[in-house]
């Protein structure tokens, strides 16, 4: 029987009442990239090989055993690990691992938001992906993940471009495994309005915008907007569009040559040092230290 998990309060730490919500795992910092791609020796080691009960609220992970066997408990199911399994684990999903100690594999984490274009979810909002499962992995699907971490680990030119259509790629070829009775994810489903605001606010061109000019946008009131807003992402309309400007602002220090005051004209603000001192309280450090400690 599968395990009901109550809906819990996300405080602004990353935690729930019932289990952790964090961006990666055992991690609290906002995620800072377009995906991140790690060997599975690179952080289970660190906990035992055993990664407790947590989730991701906006995350989408894939996973690929390539040696070495492991368990999967996922919303009170338990799932055994192979050689050659690929694992598709969509946000909101409680899950925890067991593994054997030197086992072998990747984690694929990607922001939902990353798997969108201009003009529809691809695939997050096809029935494919929406829920768990585990399938079989073929070379193919290895050597994409190889790719993708040499990409997400080269830093070269064009990186954030080509990761986001090697993520998509992925996303594809995993879906095509998914089984017909793969169930829902928790929260799956979302409201098209607030999809739309999503891929609003990611959009460049509606840089400056208001939050009752998105609302008109997608055919709701400000109030009606600031209520779903509330529901999906648990924060206020503005506080999301607060939160995409300085996620996006800390890729550009981090992976980008553009001057400070360049990279806060490209998030939405025309004054450098407003930009410096908002980038402060909300990350604790000003834009240059940040980007100062990224390459120490």
């Amino acid at each position: 029987m599968n395990q009901i998990v109550p809906p819990a309060e996300t405080t602004r730490t990353g935690r729930t009442g019932f289990v952790p919500d964090f961006e990666l795992y055992g991690e609290e910092t906002d995620f800072p990239d377009v995906l991140h791609c790690e060997l599975l020796k690179d952080r289970a080691p660190a906990h035992g090989w055993r990664i407790t009960p947590h989730r991701h609220g906006r995350l989408h992970q894939f996973f690929l055993i390539m040696a070495g066997d492991g368990r999967c408990h996922l919303d009170g199911e338990t799932y055994e690990l192979r050689q050659g399994s690929v694992l598709n684990v969509p946000a909101g999903a409680v899950h925890s691992f067991s593994f054997e100690p030197g086992i072998k594999g990747y984690v694929l984490t990607i922001p939902v938001f990353e798997l969108a274009d201009a003009q529809e979810r691809l695939p997050l909002g096809s029935s494919a992906l929406a829920g768990f499962f585990k399938a079989n992995a073929d070379r193919s699907i290895v050597d994409m993940f190889r790719a993708v971490h040499s990409e997400f680990t080269g830093h070269r030119q064009l990186r954030a471009p080509m990761l986001r259509a090697m993520s998509r790629q992925i996303a594809c070829v995993v879906a095509r495994l998914a089984p017909t009775e793969a169930g829902p994810a928790p929260g799956a489903g979302s409201d098209a309005r607030i999809q739309r605001f999503e891929l609003l606010v990611r959009n460049e061109d509606t840089r400056g915008w208001r939050v009752s000019d998105y609302a008109r946008e997608v055919g709701l009131s400000p109030n009606h907007l600031i209520r779903l807003c509330r529901a999906h992402f648990g924060v206020s309309p503005q506080r999301f569009i607060e939160d995409v400007g300085f996620r996006e602002a800390r890729r550009m220090l981090a992976y980008t040559r553009m001057s400070i005051a360049e990279v806060g004209f490209s998030v939405g603000f025309e004054d450098p040092s407003y930009f410096s001192r908002a980038f402060r309280k909300r990350t604790g450090v000003t834009p240059k230290a940040y980007r100062e400690s990224l390459a120490s």
